[in-house]
C-alpha cells in the first residue's frame, strides 16, 4: 500500500487549454479531473491549476504526457508514502474489535439483568465506534493507494502587445504641462505666503533688536562705572 502524490509547475501556451489537454490524460487512463482554477494578475499574466486523480499503475505515464503538454517544466516533485505496515495494522485491529463485536452480542443475548444489559450496551457502543473509525481510515488508504493524486500549476505565457491606439504621446505631454504648471503655481503661493510671514515678523524684529541694544547698553555702562569705583578705592 504506497500512496502517490506528484507535484508539477509547467509554462503553456494557453492554461484554457492546457487545463483541458490534462483532464483528458487523466480520463484516457480511467481517471477524472477533481478542480480547475484560473486566474489574471493586473499585469496580464494568466495561471491555472489543476488536480487530477488516475489509477496507481497510470502515475508515471501521465505525469509524462503532462510534462510533454508543457512548453517547459520548472518543477517536478513527486511523493511517495509507505503505508502498508499501518494498513496491516489496522486490518489486524478490525478483526479484534469485530470478535469483540460479537461476544458482546451472544452476552447481551443472554443477559436478563437491565443492568447487565445496559453495561453491555455501552461497550457494544464503544467497540462499534471504533470499528466504524477504523474501517473509514481502511477506506481512506484504499481510495488514496488504488489512485494517485497529481497537481499541476500553470504559467501562460503573457503576451506582449503594442499600445496602437492607447498610446497618445501629445495627450500625456498636455498631462505633463498641466502638472508642471500647477506644481509652479503651488511654488509662487509658497514665495508669496512666505514674504508675507516676513512682512509681519520684520516689526516684532525691530523692535526686539532695540530691546537687546538698550539692554546691552545699560549692562555696558553698568561695567563701566563699577571700574571707575573700583579705580577710585
Amino acid at each position: 500500500k504506497v500512496i502517490q502524490t506528484g507535484y508539477l509547475q509547467i509554462d503553456v501556451e494557453n492554461s484554457n487549454d492546457a487545463v483541458r489537454q490534462i483532464r483528458t490524460i487523466a480520463e484516457t487512463h480511467k481517471g477524472f479531473l477533481i478542480s480547475s482554477n484560473f486566474s489574471e494578475s493586473p499585469t496580464g499574466e494568466r495561471r491555472a491549476s489543476a488536480q487530477i486523480k488516475v489509477p496507481f499503475d497510470k502515475f508515471a505515464a501521465a505525469i509524462d504526457e503532462i510534462k510533454q503538454a508543457a512548453r517547459f517544466v520548472a518543477l517536478e516533485s513527486i511523493n511517495s508514502q509507505d503505508v502498508t505496515e499501518e494498513y496491516i495494522d489496522l486490518q489486524s485491529q478490525l478483526k479484534n474489535l469485530r470478535a469483540e463485536e460479537t461476544q458482546y452480542i451472544g452476552i447481551m443475548e443472554r443477559a436478563t439483568k437491565i443492568e447487565d444489559v445496559l453495561n453491555v450496551a455501552s461497550r457494544l457502543a464503544d467497540v462499534r465506534g471504533r470499528i466504524e473509525s477504523i474501517e473509514g481510515r481502511i477506506k481512506y488508504y484504499d481510495a488514496r493507494t488504488d489512485f494517485s493524486i497529481i497537481n499541476v500549476d500553470m504559467t501562460e505565457e503573457r503576451v506582449v502587445t503594442a499600445p496602437a491606439d492607447k498610446w497618445r504621446p501629445l495627450d500625456n505631454a498636455k498631462k505633463q504641462v498641466q502638472l508642471l504648471i500647477v506644481r509652479l503655481q503651488e511654488f509662487v503661493d509658497n514665495i508669496v505666503a512666505f514674504a508675507f510671514w516676513l512682512v509681519g515678523v520684520v516689526p516684532y524684529l525691530f523692535i526686539l533688536g532695540i530691546i537687546l541694544w538698550v539692554i546691552k547698553k545699560m549692562i555696558s555702562r553698568r561695567r563701566s562705572e563699577n571700574a571707575q569705583d573700583a579705580t577710585r578705592k
